[in-house]
């Protein structure tokens, strides 16, 4: 995981959520393929007419043995690549969008932080059961992604096709309302049913109070005694819920909530999980 860095700061100003540009990492797996058709809806969804797809090759992914070997070998790395990218930019186009695709030789944190940095991503769109290259999404690869991306990244397991946002879970607290702006706006505009879960029992009262002046449809749930790793992933199976959605405040910059949140849910939900990152006001 790469250290955290102070002058990364997230991209998106005040509580405003706009989504222009979307990366999505492109691997092999049924998990990249459920990521894909989520980033296809998103971007529909929000007016976003291309994506941008990468494929990472870890250039020392067989260890060093000498320069002319190793392009042997990693060649067709590349060209697996490659033809991953062109299936799913035929897949884009059937959809009726554009995609930029590319192949970056380079360990999958490194190609998916520097690419999020170069094109100004808002959104990255990230399988959690797959590969990248040659290593496993689902741990040290995921988890620097979703702490260390200074944009909102959509983490998505294996999903049955036809995946849409109709229950949208917002863990909660009091200090998190003026934050929460981005997640009213995603029900509103699905017409989603928005699942308040309040981590004390002082909070269920600001929590519907939150919810009535929101104005969309939904309920406040009661995280009870349960750590709040274990509420949220309790209420996102017992309501089928569509995707939950967490969001740092600023005192979580280096990530320490996020991985500690991220571990577990990454592993037990089976629904996608989406880290909003904008500045604080």
């Amino acid at each position: 995981m790469p250290p955290y860095d102070p002058e990364v700061e997230p991209m998106h100003e005040g509580s405003s959520w706009q989504l222009r540009t979307i990366l999505v990492p492109i691997d092999r797996s049924a998990a990249c393929r459920s990521a894909l058709d989520v980033a296809i809806n998103v971007a529909r969804c929000n007016g976003v007419e291309t994506l941008h797809l990468i494929h990472a090759v870890d250039p020392d992914v067989f260890g060093a043995v000498s320069a002319d070997l190793d392009r042997q070998m990693i060649e067709p790395l590349i060209e697996w690549g490659r033809d991953l990218l062109a299936a799913a930019t035929r897949h884009i186009g059937d959809a009726g969008l554009k995609a930029t695709s590319e192949v970056i030789e380079a360990a999958p944190v490194d190609a998916i932080l520097d690419t999020v940095a170069r094109i100004q991503a808002d959104l990255v769109v990230l399988a959690t059961r797959g590969r990248i290259g040659i290593r496993r999404i689902l741990g040290s690869v995921g988890l620097a992604v979703i702490a260390y991306a200074p944009c909102s990244v959509l983490a998505i397991p294996e999903i049955a096709p036809g995946w849409d946002i109709r229950r949208i879970l917002l863990p909660w607290n009091r200090v998190d309302e003026e934050f929460s702006q981005p997640v009213v706006e995603m029900a509103r505009k699905r017409g989603a049913e928005l699942l308040v879960l309040a981590e004390t029992g002082e909070d269920v009262s600001a929590a519907r109070d939150f919810l009535a002046g929101a104005g969309v449809q939904g309920g406040v749930l009661r995280g009870g005694s349960q750590r709040i790793e274990e509420a949220i992933i309790t209420a996102a199976h017992q309501h089928a819920v569509d995707v939950v959605v967490l969001f740092p405040r600023p005192e979580d910059a280096r990530g320490v909530k996020i991985d500690r949140r991220s571990q577990i849910l990454l592993h037990e939900l089976h629904c996608p999980l989406l880290i909003v990152r904008y500045a604080a006001r």
